[in-house]
């Protein structure tokens, strides 16, 4: 299998390379989740967002919209904290 230079420096980059990279996504809440991780794939680095992938479906509702858009003010902060924890 060809793969691309970037994938090759891990064996989790490899994994999503093989299985996931370029694979059209049809299923909303599996979109939702890869916009999700890209947005804090802006500050850190793909690997870190992999390897923090399942404490994020924890903390984002497994990133159901519906679940999420319902959440109230104190629900909201407690995914604040729980995130910036599982981040430092």
């Amino acid at each position: 299998m060809n793969r691309c230079s970037w994938s090759t420096k891990n064996d989790r980059l490899m994994q999503y390379h093989d299985l996931e990279w370029g694979v059209p996504i049809l299923e909303s809440n599996r979109l939702f989740e890869c916009f999700a991780l890209e947005i804090f794939q802006a500050s850190l680095n793909w690997l870190t967002v992999l390897q923090r992938r399942q404490a994020l479906r924890i903390a984002f509702s497994e990133f159901d919209p519906l679940r999420l858009s319902s959440y109230s003010p104190d629900e909201i902060q407690q995914v604040i904290k729980d995130v910036c924890v599982k981040f430092s």
